[in-house]
């Protein structure tokens, strides 16, 4: 490659990179609770289930994400915490050995409003900014047997251009956690990285 070659192919590099950064600050440079870059999803899910048959599986059985989320091999509480509410913090590992995957927080929750949010604090080989990563799940009652799960999802990654590519996966990671809820409450069958596809399938 000659000189000349070189130079194109350097300052083609550098406009794509400009205009990556420009899409990324313009689709998440948006404030949210004080901070800049931090980007928000939301999901929801209509579910066949009362709300407090859904909220006993979410918040009661606090550590139990591991039977209903198709990304988490391992989950639980920690230490030596068994019952549920501000403070209780659980871990969800995405791999056997427990080297990947997050450690999470209630900070705050209202039992009667179906409502829970919680917060990221520990991240292991997880690009997320744990000062400003928060999630909110909320329960809208629309009859005897259904019920709006609402997701909201607020993060920023690190670094944090990152988040361009981000976006779309976590956003399908939780609408196929929603799936593996339904599943799970319907069958009692866990739902596992190997058995989701087929199960998905099931709720097309």
């Amino acid at each position: 490659m000659n000189d000349q070659t070189l130079l194109k192919s350097m300052l083609m590099i550098c406009c794509i990179s400009f205009m990556m950064s420009c899409n990324f600050m313009k689709g998440g440079g948006q404030l949210i609770d004080g901070h800049q870059n931090v980007r928000v999803i939301e999901v929801e899910r209509e579910l066949p289930f009362p709300a407090d048959t859904i909220w006993n599986t979410i918040f009661l059985d606090y550590g139990g994400a591991s039977k209903f989320n198709p990304k988490v091999v391992s989950s639980g509480f920690l230490g030596d915490q068994t019952t549920v509410g501000v403070g209780a913090e659980r871990f969800m590992y995405n791999d056997a050995e427990g080297e990947e995957g997050i450690h999470e927080r209630i900070v705050n929750f209202d039992s009667e409003k179906k409502m829970m949010r919680f917060k990221i604090y520990e991240a292991k080989k997880t690009p997320v900014d744990t000062d400003v990563t928060y999630g909110e799940s909320q329960l809208k009652s629309l009859g005897a047997n259904r019920t709006l799960f609402k997701l909201k999802f607020q993060y920023r990654t690190t670094p944090k251009i990152l988040a361009h590519f981000a976006n779309g996966t976590l956003e399908k990671d939780f609408e196929n956690m929603l799936i593996g809820i339904e599943h799970y409450l319907t069958t009692k069958e866990a739902v596992t990285a190997e058995n989701f596809d087929s199960i998905a399938k099931l709720y097309e």
